[in-house]
């Protein structure tokens, strides 16, 4: 799990002039809680784990700018959308690992999917987490991807998830557990 403090989140409200913040896998709130500091009035989150979610809940002090859900984040995610049609989003996709039950530790290719069939996201700011298990690059170094996953090429890859934003400039970031950062292109 990386962090979304990492990011210039803040700059990218203004300079892109995002409305709302859209987060999958909330764990303990601390992207929640980033998105309220940095300026969002509107964050939706959805986590799988309910012990996870109701220590975020607790963690936020029940902020009246943030909605949680709790459940899979592929069956919650169009629910989220629907609430957030006419809003520039940041998206927080933070493909946990965690405590979920093994079928539902990566959920990052469905949600891509959903994603993209539901909205234009051209005008967005996609932050995909965890890039040490999409850069098959970095299986060989210190993390181990076969310890947390039975069929690692089954995994949706780098330039597969690059391939849902042709229309952004993306950014490799290696903090943290690295991530995929999609900027809208300027000139639209």
């Amino acid at each position: 799990m990386g962090s979304l403090g990492a990011h210039p989140i803040k700059e990218y409200r203004e300079k892109y002039g995002l409305t709302a913040m859209l987060e999958t896998g909330t764990g303990h709130g601390e992207g929640a809680n980033i998105g309220v500091r940095s300026g969002f009035t509107k964050v939706l989150t959805c986590e799988i784990d309910k012990d996870n979610w109701n220590r975020a809940m607790d963690e936020s002090n029940r902020s009246p700018f943030i909605q949680f859900y709790l459940g899979d984040s592929v069956k919650m995610l169009p629910t989220m959308l629907d609430q957030l049609n006419e809003e520039k989003l940041l998206i927080w996709l933070d493909a946990h690992l965690g405590e979920a039950p093994t079928d539902k530790r990566l959920p990052l290719e469905k949600e891509l999917q959903i994603l993209t069939s539901k909205r234009d996201c051209r005008k967005d700011v996609i932050i995909v987490d965890d890039l040490r298990l999409y850069d098959r690059t970095l299986w060989d170094g210190a993390f181990n991807v076969f310890e947390h996953v039975k069929n690692p090429e089954m995994i949706i890859s780098k330039e597969e998830i690059e391939g849902f934003f042709l229309n952004h400039k993306i950014i490799v970031s290696t903090k943290n557990e690295g991530a995929l950062v999609f900027l809208p292109r300027e000139s639209e």
